[in-house]
């Protein structure tokens, strides 16, 4: 999995898309990157927020084989994702 961030001036770091391979995330960033040094930037819709050009320092690629998931490893369990022999 390829996840592709941008950081913020305040250190915050907002995901924009996750990949299953390198060339799609590299033409998302590339995308990104257009639109937000663009002769007229745009304010990306990042989630649910604006987000102003010039508060953006960098777009990130990073490759990450880690699942993902926000919720209890109970949860996790019942979604399936994990052998309950292994919790």
């Amino acid at each position: 999995m390829f996840l592709v961030m941008i950081r913020l001036r305040d250190g915050d770091r907002l995901e924009t898309g996750v990949f299953q391979e390198e060339a799609e995330a590299r033409k998302h960033a590339e995308e990104l990157i257009g639109v937000v040094g663009g002769e007229r930037p745009a304010w990306p819709l990042i989630g649910h927020r604006y987000i102003r050009p010039d508060s953006i320092v960098s777009v990130d690629l990073s490759e990450s084989s880690e699942l993902k998931w926000l919720g209890s490893e109970t949860r996790l369990m019942w979604a399936g994702r994990v052998d309950p022999s292994q919790a």
